[in-house]
């Protein structure tokens, strides 16, 4: 799959994985839990809540975690799909910074 993102504060699209351009990864423990806590490279993390589903305008998607993140006292909630990765981010405040618009099969 190829995936295309939107980063809603200057409507920028672009395709994931971008992690040699300094993209996201997103490691979570296995067996996590709600309520786990861990930290990478300085940023706290904890899973908050396994959603049975969640929205975006690529679709609907099923087993989503959602992970809290503070880095430098700001708090951030990435919605993340098996099988997927990050399907979007909100702020703590409840806007949405980025969110999966669309995949294609790339073959």
């Amino acid at each position: 799959y190829q995936f295309q993102t939107r980063n809603t504060a200057n409507n920028f699209e672009y395709t994931l994985p971008q992690v040699a351009a300094g993209g996201h990864v997103y490691q979570i423990p296995y067996n996590a839990e709600v309520g786990s806590a861990w930290e990478n490279k300085g940023i706290a993390y904890k899973l908050v809540e396994i959603k049975e589903s969640y929205k975006t305008k690529a679709g609907t998607f099923k087993n989503v975690y959602v992970i809290e993140s503070i880095e430098n006292n700001k708090k951030m909630l990435t919605y993340y799909a098996n099988e997927f990765g990050e399907i979007s981010k909100l702020t703590a405040d409840g806007n949405v910074q980025r969110e999966l618009i669309r995949t294609k099969l790339v073959h």
